[in-house]
């Protein structure tokens, strides 16, 4: 039997706030799902340097990020291209943008669209379990 590949991955919940109150930045992937901005990291990279360098690239954001909280690390299995077996592992924190700014999303990576919601709507749009419970500690860490 061949040995599972191994991925880290970090990224997490950006929140901003405007009249309207909290709001949280998610990204459309490539298969039309929303998710929470996240990447590899990269070699010799501390996961919230990842976490922070992979929003802001996805994001297309240039507004100053301030590191929170760290929210969790989800690991899961999955079966890759060509059947190969592979395991990840994704840090998440939580970031609080300085200022809400217009997103934009990075289309080199396939991401379609980048927006701002609330709460409550983030989590109805998020496509993945893990993805919600990051939100859901967000709101619960921000009051």
């Amino acid at each position: 039997m061949a040995q599972a590949n191994y991925h880290t991955a970090a990224g997490g919940v950006v929140v901003a706030s405007d009249k309207k109150g909290m709001l949280v930045a998610l990204i459309k992937s490539k298969y039309g799902d929303w998710v929470l901005p996240k990447g590899h990291v990269e070699k010799g990279e501390s996961f919230e340097g990842a976490a922070a360098r992979e929003i802001t690239e996805e994001l297309g954001i240039d507004g100053s990020l301030c590191l929170i909280h760290k929210l969790q690390v989800v690991r899961y299995s999955f079966v890759g291209d060509g059947g190969a077996k592979q395991q990840k592992a994704v840090h998440y924190y939580l970031f609080v943008l300085k200022g809400r700014c217009k997103l934009q999303p990075e289309k080199a990576e396939g991401i379609t669209s980048a927006r701002w919601f609330g709460y409550d709507t983030a989590l109805v749009k998020l496509r993945y379990p893990a993805d919600q419970e990051s939100v859901k500690i967000s709101k619960r860490l921000m009051g």
